[in-house]
């Protein structure tokens, strides 16, 4: 996975038809260590990836952009990436 993250770090940010992002993807199929190195690549997480990876700093900084995320659920949001 490493080279081909080298390769086309993009991977990182794909989602599944679904919505599903690579990230988080890894994170329910108990693939820790896969979803801490997609993240490195990814850029900046969103609330629920963040969430997942317990990245509070992260997750306390967008709520505090957008308290709405407080209630979220994941189909709600509208992925632009």
């Amino acid at each position: 996975m490493r080279s081909r993250l080298a390769d086309d770090p993009a991977l990182a940010r794909s989602r599944n038809a679904a919505g599903i992002s690579a990230v988080l993807w890894a994170c329910y199929n108990r693939q820790p260590e896969l979803a801490r190195e997609l993240a490195a690549s990814a850029g900046e997480l969103d609330v629920f990836e963040a969430a997942a990876l317990d990245h509070a700093d992260r997750v306390r900084e967008l709520v505090e952009k957008d308290s709405a995320l407080l209630s979220a659920r994941r189909t709600a949001i509208t992925h632009s990436k």
